[in-house]
């Protein structure tokens, strides 16, 4: 019994295949946006919330235009950035690390968190990197 599930199972193919660079993208649109507006909030929260804040906002300031495709970003062809998964994902995940010692930024982290765990697997899943039009058609090849 166990010889024929591992067949099952080694010979599988999804139907629907998990992008999940393209995950790891969208979820960190809304971890920036996040980022940014609890770390206005955290500045109000002790001379460590301040400080944190501070690193809050400009980093949710400086992410959301590399991963929202904005017209001079498509145009440039920064949005490809992102599309580094071996860098991006461990990256994500320490950037992360300060949010979780603020009160407001506990909102924040785990979505930080968990795009940096979707890139990470991307790069471990051996994904191929989307092009800036693939990119613009949301991720559809």
């Amino acid at each position: 019994m166990a010889n024929f599930c591992m067949k099952k199972i080694r010979y599988y193919t999804p139907r629907i295949v998990v992008q999940f660079n393209h995950w790891g993208r969208t979820v960190m649109m809304a971890g920036s946006e996040l980022m940014f507006i609890c770390g206005m909030i955290s500045l109000f929260y002790g001379w460590i919330g301040f400080f944190i804040g501070i690193y809050a906002i400009v980093l949710g300031a400086l992410i959301f235009p590399f991963v929202w495709p904005l017209e001079t970003f498509k145009k440039r062809g920064y949005i490809v950035i992102f599309q580094k998964f071996k860098i991006v994902g461990p990256v994500l995940i320490l950037i992360s690390i300060p949010l979780y010692f603020v009160l407001p930024l506990l909102l924040s982290a785990p979505v930080v968190s968990f795009s940096g765990l979707l890139y990470t697997l991307a790069a471990l899943r051996k994904e191929e990197s989307l092009s800036k039009d693939k990119i613009m058609n949301r991720g559809r090849v």
